[in-house]
């Protein structure tokens, strides 16, 4: 069977323990910008305030299938793993009102 593909990179908050909020892309830069432009009021609403620094790491992904998680970490619901760290950004939560 031929699974669909995934994507290359995530964006995550926090040292990449948990991806609960993420941002996919087939670049770094591709997977920011899909953190930005989906997860992120998300994460702020739960885990953040106003003018708090976020640290955002971006992890290469795979299949948990293709990784060297061990089968007993793996939830079986997920559809890629973090696998790899590629790099670290700080971000500042602001709103902007207009």
């Amino acid at each position: 069977m031929i699974k669909p593909p995934i994507p290359k990179y995530a964006a995550v908050p926090g040292d990449g323990e948990e991806a609960t909020f993420s941002g996919e892309g087939d670049t770094p830069d591709l997977a920011i910008a899909n953190f930005f432009d989906g997860e992120f009021d998300n994460y702020c609403d739960c885990c953040c305030h106003v003018g708090e620094s976020i640290r955002l790491t971006v992890w290469e992904i795979s299949r948990p299938e293709d990784s060297d998680w061990p089968a007993e970490e793996v939830n079986s619901r997920w559809k890629w793993v973090l696998n790899g760290f590629v790099e670290e950004r700080m971000i500042s939560h602001t709103v902007y009102v207009s």
